[in-house]
Parts: structure tokens; C-alpha cells; sequence
């Protein structure tokens, strides 16, 4: 009988349907029915041969027998249906077995399994609920599939009460248990959450390996409680002398994130003692981090050491690196970069963001004419614009005075999102066409969209321009509009232009008492405002005498 099977097994695995039935009918000789182990096979055939509902059939063949298929080849036909994408025709053949009386505990075992795949933990609940309506008790099989399943979506509510639920059953929690739990943490960054589950575990008894050390380090971390997962790593270094980079990674990214660089550096060489050495994830995070703190020279010497160890840095780490040049208004390193960038096809890919960078670099230094290269040389080497690169561009043609041209440009975007019709109001405004942007305000507030909506942003270049022009009413009217109309808050930069058209038309005393406003309303005045509060002071002084 068991080489009859492995024939079987052969011809399902290859689809052969009519091979497995002429294999059961030549095994079932002198016999009644065919075994289970069989039929199990001939759905297996018909599952390879992309015949789920065929598959199913052989169920229907057996109770026409007169006798019941076994609940797990019930089990196995619910595979095979949702595999098909038939789930909804697998939870109909379980309502008809709950019906009939006959579901069986694999059964739900089975379809909670499958609801790992996607956000079903819902799914994955409701069937726990119905089995308990149903008086079917869960076995061991059914928690851990619960619980896989919560740890998957990142459900910890769910996983820990699973888990305790299965403790008042009378199951012993194990390692495994306690580890689809702690996964749960890690991805919903609930750091104490996880602590708790790893204390209970060691009171419990059972010896925490390093998954579940790694599970509760990055939970910590991940939730910002970077010292307390340190800590832990700590005590994992002490018990285990064979650690890999994966033990070390979420701390030490954590520590980069908050800019902690020091440590990070301290950490790297314990790991270095232990030969264990950073992959380019880190490199990159390191590169970002320096970037944030404008520490370009940091960001160059790392790049740099990432290539010594022989690391060939992407697409992603490169970026990286333009964003430093970037962030510190270095156009030219950046430029340059992105040119090198160029000549790596086709090992490293150029993407839109590549450009956008150096554009908005182009932008900061005011090289409007570099940002409108840039994006052209982007579409010639095939580079999809997208609103990202094209609003950069009319921002750069406003800077160039050539509104014609911004106006075409934004005719051509297919669904302009609140940058492009933002920098369409900024080129009217540099260009003196206050009306037209008035216009093109008008149309956003009609607009029924909420991401289509002004915001402060929007209104920050109308209360600008009027402050450079000395219009103070007019920069009142637009200031107005923003905080009473729009219900908008009001920005720091918001209150420092209108200070600054108060000012500019020689109302000193109305720019001091938006300076009581603004500081009223819990808004911190820069350095800037206070400045230039002073030298309007100082002028009035002098005139009055």
C-alpha cells in the first residue's frame, strides 16, 4: 500500500488525474471504498490541475458513499478553495457542516490558519467566537493559529488575551507561544507590553532564546525605550557569545534616529570585538541621521567607509547622500553625485526623487535655471515626472519670471495635488500677479477635496508678499481669512510676515501688539521678529527727533 501511495503521490503532484484514479481503482480491489489517504490525493491532483471545485467534488463523491469524509480532508478542501480564491465557498461548506452538526475542530483549525494571509484577524476571530457558540473546543493547534495570526497583523490586544485564554484551558504556554506574541509587539511597538510577556515567560519557567531577546529588543526599541532595550542587549551579550547582526540592528537604529551617534559608534565596536559587522541598512541610517543634524562631512566619511568594506551602495544609500548635500545647500557635491549616479546604470536606477532632490537643492542656493536643466535632463533619460519634480519646476520658472511658461506646465499635470497649485500662486506672486493668484485661491476654496484645500502654506505667500509690499490691511485681510474663515493656525512665519507688514508701513504699534497676539495664542517668536521689531524702534526714535 505505501508504494501504491507514493505512485499517487507522483501523479497528484504532477496533476495527473486520471493516473491517481486508475491507482485507486487498482488498490481498491476486493475492497469497499478507498482510503482516505487516497482520496486525499486525487484532491491533490485536482488542485494541480487548477480544478479547485473538482477538488471539492471528491467530498461530495465520498457522501454519496453514504459515508462522511474525515474532517481534515474537509480541512484540506478549504485550502484548496481559498488558495483558488473561493474563500467565501470554504466558509459556505463550514456554515453547512456546523448545520448539519458534523464541523470538527480542524476544520476551523484550518480556516483561522488561512486567515494569517491579509488583515483577517477579524475573520480570524469570529470563527474562535463561532466555534465557542458551536461548543467545539479549541485543541493546541487552534490557539497557535490564533495566535500566528495575530502576530502576523500586529494584533497584540487579541494575541495576549488569546494567550491567556489558552492558559485557563489547561495548555502550558511555551517558548513558541510566548514568541508569536512577542512578534505581535514588535509590530505594534508595544516595548512594555512585550517586557511584561518576557518577565511572565522566565517565571513561568521557560528559558527565553534569542528570538524572544530579539522580539523584546526591538519592541523596546521600536517604541523609543532605546535605554531599556540597550539594557537588554546587554544581558543577551553576556549570556550568548554567537549573536548576529540582527540582535544589534534595532538599537543601533534607534540610536542613530535619535542622533545618539556616540553610542551608536561605542556599540558598532562591541560589535566589531565579536566580529560582527553592520550591514548596508545601517550604513544608509547612518547616512540619513548625519543628514538631519547637517553633519555632511560625517555623511561623506561613512559613505566612504561603507565602500572600503565592501559594500556597493544602492540606489536607496545614495539618495541618502544626496539628501546631506542637499540639507547643508551644498548643490554642487550634489550635483556631482547625482552626475556619478548617472554613469552607474544600470546597477543603480534613477528615480524621480533622485532629481526632485537636487532640484530643491537648485531651489535653496537660487538656481532656478540649474532646477529647469535638471528636469529636463530627467525626462530625457526616461524618468517619469510626477508632481513632485513638476511643481520644483514652475517654483523654479516663477524664480525666472517666466510665469507663461509655469501657467503651460500647469495645464499639462493631469491631477495637480496643493504643491503644484501652491507654487502656481507663488509664481503670480513673484511676478506681480497678485489677481491671478487671488483667482487660483478662489478656485482651491471652492474646491471640494480636502486635500485640495488652502492651507498655511497657501495663505503664508499672500501674507508675505503683502508684507514686502508694505500692505498692511491687506496682509490683516489675508491673516484673517486663514485663522477666522479656514480655521487654519496660524504658523510662526504666518506671524512674522504680518508683523513685518505692520512695520514696513510704519505702524510700529500694530506690529507690537500682533507680537502680544502672537505670544497670547502660545506662539514663540524668533529671533528674527524681535530684531526686526528693534530696528523699527530705533527708526521711529530717530524720526521723532
Amino acid at each position: 500500500m505505501d508504494d501504491l501511495l507514493q505512485a499517487m503521490r507522483i501523479r497528484a503532484k504532477a496533476g495527473d488525474v486520471r493516473g491517481v484514479r486508475g491507482l485507486m481503482r487498482m488498490g481498491c480491489r476486493g475492497t469497499a471504498r478507498a482510503t482516505p489517504a487516497m482520496l486525499f490525493e486525487l484532491m491533490i491532483a485536482y488542485r494541480n490541475r487548477r480544478k479547485p471545485l473538482a477538488a471539492i467534488s471528491v467530498l461530495q463523491e465520498i457522501n454519496s458513499t453514504g459515508s462522511d469524509p474525515e474532517p481534515w480532508l474537509y480541512a484540506e478542501g478549504y485550502k484548496i478553495l481559498e488558495q483558488a480564491g473561493l474563500f467565501e465557498r470554504a466558509m459556505g461548506m463550514l456554515k453547512a457542516r456546523l448545520k448539519s452538526g458534523k464541523a470538527a475542530v480542524d476544520e476551523f483549525n484550518a480556516l483561522i490558519s488561512i486567515s494569517r494571509k491579509g488583515d483577517t484577524r477579524i475573520r480570524a476571530w469570529q470563527l474562535h467566537e463561532e466555534m465557542k457558540k458551536h461548543k467545539i473546543s479549541g485543541n493546541r493547534s487552534t490557539f497557535a493559529a490564533l495566535l500566528s495570526c495575530y502576530a502576523e497583523n500586529g494584533d497584540v490586544a487579541r494575541a495576549s488575551r488569546t494567550l491567556d485564554e489558552m492558559k485557563s484551558e489547561g495548555y502550558e504556554a511555551r517558548l513558541v507561544e510566548y514568541s508569536l506574541v512577542l512578534k505581535a509587539c514588535i509590530k505594534a511597538q508595544e516595548g512594555d507590553l512585550a517586557l511584561s510577556h518576557f518577565r511572565n515567560m522566565i517565571s513561568e519557567g521557560i528559558s527565553p532564546d534569542i528570538i524572544a531577546f530579539n522580539s523584546v529588543i526591538a519592541s523596546l526599541s521600536k517604541s523609543g525605550d532605546v535605554d531599556q532595550a540597550y539594557d537588554l542587549l546587554q544581558l543577551l551579550m553576556k549570556q550568548e557569545e554567537n549573536l548576529e547582526y540582527d540582535s544589534f540592528a534595532p538599537v543601533l537604529v534607534q540610536l542613530l534616529e535619535k542622533s545618539r551617534f556616540s553610542d551608536a559608534a561605542g556599540l558598532v565596536e562591541r560589535m566589531r570585538e565579536r566580529k560582527v559587522y553592520p550591514d548596508e541598512a545601517y550604513f544608509k541610517c547612518l547616512i540619513s541621521n548625519y543628514s538631519k543634524v547637517n553633519r555632511v562631512e560625517d555623511a561623506e566619511r561613512t559613505l566612504k567607509e561603507m565602500i572600503f568594506r565592501g559594500y556597493k551602495p544602492t540606489v536607496k544609500t545614495l539618495t541618502a547622500m544626496l539628501n546631506a548635500y542637499a540639507r547643508a545647500t551644498q548643490f554642487a557635491k550634489a550635483l556631482s553625485l547625482l552626475k556619478e549616479m548617472q554613469e552607474m546604470k544600470p546597477s543603480i536606477e534613477l528615480d524621480e526623487r533622485c532629481f526632485t532632490i537636487v532640484m530643491t537643492s537648485a531651489i535653496k542656493t537660487r538656481r532656478p535655471q540649474d532646477a529647469v536643466q535638471l528636469f529636463d535632463e530627467m525626462i530625457v533619460a526616461g524618468i517619469p515626472k510626477g508632481n513632485s519634480s513638476t511643481s520644483i519646476l514652475i517654483r523654479a520658472l516663477g524664480m525666472m519670471k517666466e510665469v507663461d511658461r509655469a501657467e503651460k506646465v500647469f495645464a499639462a499635470i493631469a491631477r495637480p495635488d496643493l504643491y503644484c497649485y501652491n507654487e502656481l500662486i507663488f509664481a503670480y506672486l513673484i511676478c506681480g500677479k497678485r489677481k491671478d493668484a487671488l483667482h487660483v485661491l478662489e478656485k482651491l476654496g471652492r474646491g471640494q477635496r480636502v486635500h485640495l484645500k488652502p492651507n498655511s502654506i497657501t495663505y503664508g505667500m499672500f501674507i508675505r508678499n503683502s508684507a514686502l509690499r508694505g500692505e498692511a490691511m491687506e496682509a490683516r485681510e489675508m491673516f484673517k481669512e486663514m485663522t477666522v474663515v479656514r480655521k487654519i493656525k496660524a504658523t510662526p512665519q504666518a506671524y512674522t510676515s504680518l508683523i513685518e507688514a505692520y512695520v514696513k508701513s510704519g505702524d510700529l504699534k500694530g506690529g507690537l501688539d500682533m507680537l502680544e497676539e502672537m505670544k497670547s495664542k502660545g506662539v514663540q517668536p524668533s529671533d528674527k521678529t524681535f530684531v526686526r521689531l528693534r530696528e523699527a524702534a530705533l527708526q521711529s526714535s530717530k524720526a521723532s527727533l
